[in-house]
């Protein structure tokens, strides 16, 4: 995968657990991209375990007006 795509979350893997960052990098990128609506704005909840952080995204498609959740782990 290109890590220089997206909110670039490949480049963190491997590194210190840093919630707080994590969190605005992806909510950073949610608002970039027109496929996500803004009002409601996306909820990202970012929870550690043993190895990494798991990262729960929920937002509203732009075009279908759609409920959306995205779920994925930044191991170390």
């Amino acid at each position: 995968a290109n890590q220089n795509e997206g909110a670039g979350v490949g480049r963190i893997a491997g590194t210190p657990k840093d919630i707080p960052s994590t969190k605005s990098l992806i909510y950073g990128q949610m608002q970039l991209e027109s496929a996500v609506s803004q009002n409601p704005a996306p909820s990202v909840n970012i929870t550690p375990f043993a190895d990494g952080l798991s990262a729960a995204v929920q937002y509203v498609d732009s075009t279908t007006k759609d409920q959306q959740f995205i779920s994925f782990d930044i191991s170390k």
